[in-house]
């Protein structure tokens, strides 16, 4: 489905009925990624994902967006699509960051979040060399994930064009600067004003965003659960969906 928020196209899905959980993808990523997990899901909940402006099928900004760019995009969505109250949000990657915007100040009080793999700690290496490498990755992760030989190949050029095909040397100027502004952003004093009860789920094996990250904002976050997936990467939900889901489904009982 495809709705216009404050001039920006945004594509989305929305399934099921009942309490409300919004799925937030990562960066270079998209709502489709999140298939399997709606699937258990969408059982007893109304599951709501989106495609972030520049990702899946949502077309670029015409400018340069920031962290909260994207966070006031989701509330202009929310309002659009009359959804009043989350009761959930999972997040990956670079949708925790926007999560943690949110929550952290204020602008949207879901009952429960959880966070896998969460981008938001800066670190010292340099923008340029931590884009190419986050992005270059991001692609060949998703193609270890174990039975996407499953899936048929228009189904898999459409799961690759939305996971790994920006490349941030070819994105154009505005999306460079994106990048930079978002990655440049350290949210974790944020990150402590979330009151919310919060699960923190990391893949043991993550090299873009590490454990330690994980650490970081569970210490930040008063009261949080920790969870480290063994034998998962940056995709925790793909690489071990279904202990990650036991995680989630526990979490939110």
């Amino acid at each position: 489905m495809k709705i216009v928020v404050n001039n920006q196209l945004i594509n989305y899905s929305d399934e099921g009925k009942g309490d409300v959980v919004l799925l937030l993808h990562g960066w270079g990523a998209s709502l489709q990624t999140f298939d399997a997990m709606t699937n258990s899901l969408v059982r007893n909940y109304r599951v709501v994902r989106l495609d972030f402006p520049a990702f899946g099928g949502s077309p670029r900004p015409t400018n340069s967006w920031s962290v909260g760019d994207y966070a006031d995009n989701i509330i202009g969505f929310l309002d659009k699509i009359g959804i009043k109250k989350v009761a959930v949000v999972i997040a990956h990657s670079f949708g925790g960051r926007v999560t943690i915007k949110l929550a952290g100040e204020g602008k949207l009080k879901p009952g429960k979040i959880i966070l896998i793999d969460s981008g938001g700690i800066r670190h010292s290496s340099s923008p340029r060399q931590r884009a190419y490498k986050l992005l270059a990755k991001t692609g060949k992760q998703v193609f270890r994930i174990p039975g996407l030989n499953k899936v048929g190949d228009a189904a898999r050029r459409r799961l690759y064009q939305g996971a790994g095909a920006m490349d941030y040397f070819e994105v154009g100027d505005e999306m460079r600067e994106t990048f930079i502004r978002i990655i440049n952003e350290d949210v974790r004093d944020i990150a402590a004003n979330i009151q919310h009860p919060t699960l923190i789920i990391w893949g043991e094996d993550d090299k873009e965003t590490p454990v330690v990250d994980g650490e970081i904002f569970h210490d930040k976050i008063s009261g949080s659960k920790f969870k480290i997936i063994t034998h998962a990467g940056h995709f925790a939900y793909l690489d071990q969906p279904d202990e990650v889901m036991k995680e989630i489904e526990s979490f939110l009982k």
